[in-house]
């Protein structure tokens, strides 16, 4: 399993204020996405990277989960956005419009918790109680 930074293939822009950064937005049907979905057949590994999605007129920090056989599982979101010095992310995203994810996957079932996310004990709660789980804790 290989988990990708966060925005790790464009500059970390959600730290500066006022870009137009529309150039950076992927949709899942974008060639790029392809290739990552066919590399992880290729080497049958699991790989979850993290990109700026638009879907329609919503933009967001979102992360695939694609499967060993390079099957797109999902997409999982971040829900909690936040606003500060440094953090414009309100700017930039739009948060989830479906929630937190939990994924199936050889090792247990994987929630995927973006960004701020993770500094909020619900995010995790839910991924648990949506049956998030490794094979090692049962």
């Amino acid at each position: 399993m290989i988990f990708f930074p966060e925005l790790q293939f464009y500059p970390f822009f959600p730290q500066y204020e006022g870009l137009d950064i529309k150039k950076y937005a992927l949709t899942i049907d974008h060639s790029f996405i392809k290739k990552l979905a066919d590399k992880s057949k290729e080497l049958g590994i699991i790989i979850s990277p993290d990109f700026y999605l638009k879907e329609e007129n919503s933009y967001y920090d979102a992360s695939l989960m694609i499967s060993e056989s390079g099957e797109i599982q999902g997409v999982s979101k971040m829900v909690h956005i936040t606003q500060g010095q440094y953090f414009y992310e309100q700017d930039y995203y739009n948060p989830s419009n479906d929630g937190f994810k939990v994924y199936k996957t050889p090792f247990g079932k994987i929630g995927i918790v973006i960004c701020f996310d993770r500094h909020l004990p619900e995010s995790i709660r839910t991924c648990v109680a949506m049956g998030a789980t490794s094979e090692k804790a049962r």
